[in-house]
């Protein structure tokens, strides 16, 4: 979002974060990888421009990734990575 910008261009708090992102930052960490990218965060939500030019990005962000972690079972962000339905 617009507003938390310049916050999160500091630094995001893991506490902050929803269960399935903070899943994802303690799977990035322990497998020893320094950077994570989460659509959400890295795509600012309320600005189209900026929506349009990273979203056009996305498939080089994928086709080099080391890995991708999914949570294909969560309903949202706040369920976690291991959630079961």
């Amino acid at each position: 979002m617009t507003a938390n910008i310049q916050d999160h261009t500091k630094a995001i708090s893991p506490s902050a974060l929803p269960k399935t992102f903070q899943d994802a930052v303690e799977v990035t960490r322990a497998i020893g990888l320094r950077y994570l990218w989460i659509d959400s965060l890295c795509i600012v939500q309320d600005d189209r421009d900026d929506w349009l030019r990273e979203s056009q990005e996305m498939g080089l962000i994928y086709q080099y990734a080391q890995i991708t972690v999914a949570a294909s079972h969560a309903r949202d962000g706040t369920e976690g990575v291991g959630s079961k339905r």
